[in-house]
């Protein structure tokens, strides 16, 4: 007869069975939750033959170490059947349903495994892969692995991403065309407003010197005087045309160099030698000044000219 210990072990080994075969069901989501009564079901045998055995153990056929034998090497084997634990068999139906483009090639280069949805690889793209990934198209990339025996390949299909790439580049290229764009505005906006600036000061440079053009207006329709008046003729459009340079040099500017001053007396005073009045100008150094001074200057020398003259 066996002890009280003797069952204690004994029920402490299969309570890690149960424990064993109930965290398998429970990781193994892809098995029928009826099968897994098989492997319950030799646990259960075992549990009943080892009650009866404490009772009747000289009319029982077999006894205990058998029955763990037996009961151990059926519980594994039926979740080897339903498939609680992988097992060496299989492979070629597990890789043939499997989704992934993928196949197993001997060292030879012949495939041994292939999956319904492999591509038909040559040997020359074979040994190009097993060296690097390689592109079978434009879509579609090659990797392998060495494996015991040979090589796996299997492929990736990129047309998603090849989709999303040119996605962006037509994004970018609409981005690029829409920055053109926005830049030829920006010129153009600039450029007319550099006009109406330019149009601004031709404006009041016309305002400016408005009373210069009537007067020379006035001289010319003179025709029996036109000969002694060209010399005061030239003295007005000596101011038009320096007046205008200084306008335009002066615009956005706060200083100005006086020597543009002095060029513009010296060009003035030598058009009122033609009336043999002796005129001399000389600038001392090089200096600057605002350009409100300098134009008031000009304007005021000119209208001191006019008030004599002729």
């Amino acid at each position: 007869d066996y002890g009280p210990l003797f069952y204690a072990v004994a029920v402490w080994v299969y309570f890690w069975i149960f424990a064993a075969v109930g965290l398998l069901s429970y990781k193994c989501k892809a098995v029928n939750k009826k099968a897994e009564l098989v492997p319950i079901f030799w646990l259960a045998v075992g549990t009943a033959y080892i009650i009866l055995l404490s009772f009747k153990s000289s009319s029982l056929p077999f006894q205990l170490p058998e029955t763990h034998c037996f009961i151990f090497i059926a519980v594994i084997e039926s979740c080897i059947r339903i498939g609680l634990l992988p097992s060496n068999t299989g492979y070629r139906e597990f890789i043939s349903n499997s989704s992934a483009a993928v196949q197993i090639a001997d060292s030879g280069g012949n495939v041994v495994y292939s999956s319904k949805n492999a591509v038909p690889l040559t040997a020359e793209q074979m040994r190009l892969a097993v060296k690097e990934t390689v592109y079978i198209d434009k879509d579609t990339l090659l990797h392998s692995k060495p494996v015991s025996g040979g090589n796996i390949f299997w492929t990736d299909d990129i047309s998603a991403v090849n989709k999303s790439i040119d996605e962006l580049i037509e994004i970018g290229d609409g981005l690029n065309e829409k920055s053109r764009l926005l830049k030829a505005e920006a010129d153009l906006k600039e450029q007319q407003a550099r006009i109406e600036e330019q149009n601004r000061l031709y404006d009041s440079i016309s305002v400016l010197v408005k009373p210069q053009l009537d007067r020379i207006a006035e001289l010319i329709e003179n025709e029996g005087s036109l000969n002694r008046n060209m010399p005061l003729i030239c003295v007005l459009l000596c101011y038009i045309k320096r007046r205008a340079n200084l306008t335009l040099i002066a615009d956005g500017a706060e200083t100005l160099d006086v020597r543009e001053l002095f060029l513009s007396v010296k060009e003035s005073s030598e058009y009122l030698k033609l009336y043999g009045a002796p005129a001399s100008v000389f600038c001392d150094g090089e200096f600057t000044a605002s350009a409100e001074t300098v134009l008031l200057a000009f304007d005021f020398w000119q209208a001191v000219i006019e008030a004599f003259l002729p």
